[in-house]
């Protein structure tokens, strides 16, 4: 009995698999507790369509995420730090600044995906990664600058 699995299932297969079963097993265990469903043409042609369109969306979603990472990359962020006497900065660069920074320019992104380590702390130039989803990065400049 062929069988199209609803979602994965150990030593079987996973979610959308064709596999072929045990007729016993197949009516009295995967039909019954609904985690299949006999594939007919019909059904296998609906699968065939689903995962179709779930390919077609995947692509879309990418080429919109690949576009806000070349957005992204022509970003600069400046940051104003105080000085204290000695010259050196009173303060530091946070993720939560740098989000808040991005989230004003209309980025909808989210804390964990600014891969910072450390907070940023010496008057500089820092390239920060950022991940998105799809495993895309981008990369920002952030500036660190004295205030006057």
């Amino acid at each position: 009995m062929k069988v199209i699995l609803k979602e994965e299932i150990k030593n079987l297969g996973k979610k959308g698999d064709v596999v072929e079963v045990k007729d016993g097993y197949g009516r009295n265990y995967l039909l019954r507790k609904q985690l299949a469903l006999l594939a007919t043409k019909k059904a296998i042609l609906d699968l065939e369509k689903k995962k179709e369109a779930e390919i077609k969306k995947v692509e879309e979603e990418t080429k919109k995420i690949q576009d806000l990472a070349n957005t992204l990359q022509k970003e600069v962020l400046e940051f104003k730090l105080k000085t204290n006497s000695k010259g050196e900065p009173f303060g530091s660069v946070t993720r939560t600044k740098i989000l808040n920074e991005l989230l004003k320019r209309n980025y909808r992104l989210k804390k964990f995906q600014i891969q910072l380590e450390k907070p940023l702390k010496e008057f500089k130039e820092y390239s920060i990664k950022i991940k998105l989803d799809y495993n895309i990065f981008s990369e920002i400049k952030v500036k660190v600058l004295k205030e006057k």
